[in-house]
């Protein structure tokens, strides 16, 4: 019987981490969709089961989050060395 509550367990913990996990793209300090609104389906190889859908980056989020960076720059370069090591880290 403790066989049967295992996978229940485990896939009761799998839908809780997917859920946790994000779905957008973070561009400028924010989640969000793709420009197009269009979304990825990721597989999971042993079952073929769709198990998350993203967001479908495309060029023009590609340019936007550049230009995010870019607007970041001179705020990161003034941030401590040890306050910017300390938050590469927390990543």
């Amino acid at each position: 019987m403790t066989d049967l509550l295992v996978p229940s367990a485990a896939s009761a913990a799998e839908a809780a981490l997917l859920a946790s996990v994000p779905d957008g793209l973070f561009i400028g300090g924010k989640w969000g969709p793709s420009s197009t609104g269009r979304t990825l389906d990721v597989i999971d190889p042993s079952s073929g089961a769709v198990i998350k859908s993203i967001a479908d980056a495309t060029p023009d989020d590609a340019i936007r989050a550049l230009d995010a960076a870019v607007g970041a720059a001179d705020g990161w370069a003034a941030t401590a060395p040890r306050v910017r090591g300390e938050i590469l880290r927390r990543a």
